[in-house]
Parts: C-alpha cells; structure tokens; sequence
C-alpha cells in the first residue's frame, strides 16, 4: 500500500515517463508517500490489523517511508494543495481508483478492499486541518508532544514497523539493479568487531 499514490498522473509522467497515462493532470503535486494513505480505507486497515496503535503505525510508516524537506511545509499548512485535489471532478478520482484496481488486482495476497479514495480526511486536509492530525509524525521537533503519548514499548512498534517498511523498500530498488547477485541476507559482524573498528578509527 506504501506506493499507491503513485497513481496520480504528474507523478506518472515525470517521474515514470508514462506520457499515455490517464486522466491527464499535471497540476495535482503531492508526494506519492502523502497521497497513499488517502487511498487507503481506515476501517478495512485497522480490521486488518486487529489494532488502532497499529493501524496508526502503518499508515505513519506509508507516509514516511521517504522523508522529504518540504514535508513540514505540507503536512502543516498544506491545505492548498489538498484543495486542488478535493476540487477535481469526480470522475478523475474515480479513475485514479479503477487504474489501482485494475495494476493490483493480480497481486498475491493485496485485499483490493483496503483502497478506498478518503474523502473525510482530504476534506479535512483541504479546510485546514493539519495532516498530524490524521497521521503520526515520527520526525522534528514541532511534533514531538504526539509523539510523547506512547509509552517505550508502542515507540519501538511504531520503530520497527517504520524500519521495516524502509528495509524493504529500498532493498527491493537494490534487487531491481540489472546485475543483482547478493544473498538476501548478509551475515552481521558481531559487537566485538564494532567495538574494535571504532577503538581503532
């Protein structure tokens, strides 16, 4: 689910160079990362998961599992942007959504039933409502008192579940290079070694 919102057409034209791609719009410009977790249906995500804290995890993790600079900006005063979304015809956004159904229905164990456009929270985006409100953000300090509302052992979940995320992410990228010929997993040095490289360095 971490990469769905990369169904929005100037994300598939600039950065896939998927110049056919349709609906045509080039003026819709949120990161995919944001975008995905207004696609996915919060009920289903949470009867998913059996869990809100986890249910909360997951889509914090969608959002951020590339931090970019200029998030802060969107995910505090980004309305404008959230706006020119909630505006389009619904016959866009309905695209949007049958392109997803149709890349993701041939996919081993994805429930189609957790895509669902989100209209209450773009809604809320679009009228001002801060994105945090919606989702947990793991990184600066503004947001640091939601953060401070789970006790150790939800903070590391939420760590690992992010972690994760990442991990797998960008190791399939690697596993995409033309010439990959690693092993999965690669054996981890152990404490002693750590402690001696950096008594030596």
């Amino acid at each position: 689910m971490h990469d769905i919102g990369k169904v929005l057409p100037k994300f598939q034209r600039n950065k896939i160079g998927n110049k056919d791609y349709q609906p045509f719009d080039v003026e819709i410009d949120l990161d995919h990362s944001i975008f995905s977790t207004m696609l996915i249906n919060k009920n289903e995500l949470l009867k998913e998961l059996g869990n809100e804290d986890y249910a909360n995890f997951a889509l914090s993790a969608v959002v951020f599992h590339h931090w970019r600079d200029r998030f802060e900006e969107i995910i505090r005063f980004g309305s404008e942007k959230f706006k020119k979304f909630r505006d389009k015809p619904l016959k866009f956004k309905e695209a949007l959504i049958e392109n997803l159904m149709i890349e993701t229905k041939n996919l081993k164990n994805f429930k189609l039933k957790l895509i669902q456009l989100d209209e209450f929270v773009i809604e809320g985006l679009a009228d001002g409502v801060p994105f945090d409100s919606y989702v947990s953000v793991p990184y600066q300090l503004y947001f640091l008192p939601q953060r401070l509302e789970n006790d150790d052992e939800k903070k590391k979940e939420w760590l690992l579940i992010s972690g994760f995320l990442m991990r797998c992410d960008h190791f399939a990228s690697f596993c995409e290079e033309d010439n990959f010929d690693h092993p999965i997993e690669v054996e981890n040095i152990s404490f002693d070694q750590i402690k001696s490289s950096i008594k030596k360095n």
